[in-house]
């Protein structure tokens, strides 16, 4: 597949997401899998591989001068044959996980969760004391 075309680009390392000097495949898997988080196919880029992506590529089977979000996933510039089998070979995928989370790197709640969870614990022992001053 020729995603990125061997071109100025080649020489311009703009578009050199991996770091190795070179721009290829492996920039644009770079892209798509650990930039926008999903997989080739999903055309709508909603995160899944689905019918709806199935469907964007048929109907636009033939068509030239396509971009993304018209099924043209491999940087030909028109979509055929090629791209309705990656979404074949996709279909069903989700959204690519993230990165592990760092050796003990911990979740710290935001202040704003801080601030509804003393909202909340005021609201309660408020109504605590109204329930006991009642049964008395």
């Amino acid at each position: 597949m020729s995603w990125l075309r061997s071109t100025s680009a080649d020489r311009d390392l703009l578009f050199d997401l991996t770091g190795d000097e070179t721009v290829d495949q492996d920039d644009s898997v770079e892209l798509v899998e650990g930039i926008l988080g999903t997989h080739f196919g999903d055309a709508n880029l909603d995160g899944f591989v689905d019918r709806l992506d199935a469907t964007i590529a048929v109907v636009n089977l033939g068509s030239i001068d396509a971009g993304w979000a018209r099924a043209e996933f491999t940087g030909e510039g028109d979509v055929g044959l090629v791209d309705l089998l990656i979404v074949q070979g996709n279909l069903g995928l989700g959204p690519v996980a993230g990165p592990p989370a760092a050796a003990g790197a911990d979740a710290v709640p935001e202040p704003s969760s801080m601030l509804l969870m003393a909202i909340g614990g005021l609201a309660l022992l408020c109504f605590s004391r109204g329930r006991t001053s009642l049964h008395r």
